[in-house]
């Protein structure tokens, strides 16, 4: 497996890298001035967050508005933690410019095959680490539904990602891994060229490092992380 991308642009999975490496997801992003400075500062991805028991929880309203305003090149992943088949279903068929899906909270494979590629999220387990994540990972895998990366998170007890606490970055090697690793928790600006030369993920996910608040971005952080590691 690649350890990041280091073309101008290179597609794993599906999921492009357009700026080099790594692949850089900026999630929970609700304002379209957001999406313009995740665009314009070289971000791959943004994520638009549909759990909605999650702070940066999007409307209907704010997600029309980003369809209107949305850059074709820019790659949108809706989130959704443990979601039945007919809430993805709705999300693609209204929103269809949404090209890959985010799943927190799955215990075993999805019911049925996605509509779109999907990535697997999780955090860290407090005792067992990622080892639940990577043995779910496999079923998936044996059930012929992989997911095209695996995103490995922080944890914080009752919270599915955007939690701001570190990952363990030792537990991770993603040469161990059949499928690309994106790494999340407690990252910023000025930690994620450090957490790019210890863990040498493929990719990078931030929400809360990158905020002035839940859901509302700050681009000059946006523009700082991505400095930081290309």
């Amino acid at each position: 497996m690649d350890q990041g991308c280091d073309s101008r642009k290179h597609s794993s999975g599906g999921l492009t890298c357009l700026h080099g490496a790594p692949w850089i997801k900026v999630c929970g992003v609700r304002r379209v001035e957001d999406v313009e400075a995740c665009y314009q500062a070289g971000v791959d991805a943004v994520g638009i967050n549909c759990y909605v028991k999650s702070p940066r929880y999007i409307s209907e309203e704010q997600l029309n508005a980003l369809a209107r305003e949305w850059p074709v090149s820019l790659t949108a992943v809706g989130l959704f933690v443990d979601p039945s088949p007919k809430q993805v279903l709705e999300l693609i068929e209204a929103h269809p410019w949404i090209g890959f899906l985010q799943f927190h909270g799955l215990t075993q494979p999805p019911s049925e095959r996605p509509p779109r590629p999907w990535i697997l999220a999780s955090g860290a387990h407090p005792e067992s680490g990622f080892r639940p994540v990577r043995l779910l990972l496999d079923r998936c895998i044996a059930a012929d539904c992989s997911p095209v990366a695996v995103i490995l998170d922080g944890h914080l007890p009752g919270m599915h990602g955007g939690t701001g606490q570190r990952a363990p970055w030792h537990a991770i090697n993603p040469t161990e891994w059949p499928i690309p690793v994106v790494l999340a928790g407690g990252l910023k600006p000025d930690n994620v060229a450090e957490a790019m030369r210890v863990v040498r993920p493929w990719g990078l996910d931030l929400a809360s490092g990158v905020e002035i608040s839940p859901g509302v971005k700050d681009a000059d952080a946006i523009n700082r992380l991505v400095r930081a590691v290309r």
